[in-house]
């Protein structure tokens, strides 16, 4: 499968849990371009508002520097991911990674999206299943499904309205610890998508 598509993506599901040394090495996710269906409806509707006024703050259980603590800090990471989607603010999803080339493109989807009048809407990322691997370095791998509804979404202002294809897709976080906290290091997509 081609890398993850934006407006799939922004509401992917992460599934089956297995073990990291059956799994087919990921590739980072390339640069994002989604996969549309262009709205019968030619009109451009209002941007939405945001849905979450501020970012999710961390829960407890995701500061732990353990395997459990990693994967609750890789669900929160999608609930920011979430929040990015829905209103283009960054701050919070650059600040909990670090040299990674998959975080990086989500980014910069959401970044332009909302600097060229664009929107997604209610772009509600579900996450599952996570199982996660303390490595022989101070990392953890952490497996997961996510179950993305099919979105709609505007990448820039006087586009027709979109929508992405959903679906439930398998993601693989590589996580380090950074200064008393985690940060996603790998963001890819497993190629192994779930029907």
């Amino acid at each position: 499968m081609s890398p993850p598509r934006t407006a799939t993506m922004i509401s992917a599901a992460l599934s089956a849990l297995l073990a990291v040394g059956g799994c087919t090495e990921p590739q980072p996710l390339g640069p994002i371009e989604p996969t549309t269906t262009a709205s019968a409806t030619p009109t451009q509707p209002s941007t939405p508002e945001p849905t979450d006024p501020t970012p999710p703050p961390l829960p407890a259980a995701a500061k732990p520097n353990t395997a459990k603590g990693a994967a609750r800090f890789v669900q929160h990471y999608i609930d920011l991911m979430n929040y990015s989607a829905s209103t283009g603010d960054t701050d919070a999803i650059r600040d909990a990674s670090k040299d990674c080339e998959g975080c990086d493109n989500y980014i910069a989807l959401y970044e332009r999206t909302y600097r060229d009048g664009g929107y997604f809407e209610d772009p509600r990322w579900k996450s599952r299943g996570a199982v996660a691997q303390q490595n022989d370095d101070s990392t953890v791998t952490v497996l997961i499904d996510v179950d993305s509804p099919r979105s709609k979404f505007v990448l820039k202002k006087g586009d027709e309205v979109s929508s992405g294809k959903g679906g439930t897709y398998r993601l693989r976080f590589e996580l380090a610890p950074d200064g008393g906290h985690w940060a996603v290091t790998l963001l890819a997509e497993r190629p192994d998508v779930l029907p």
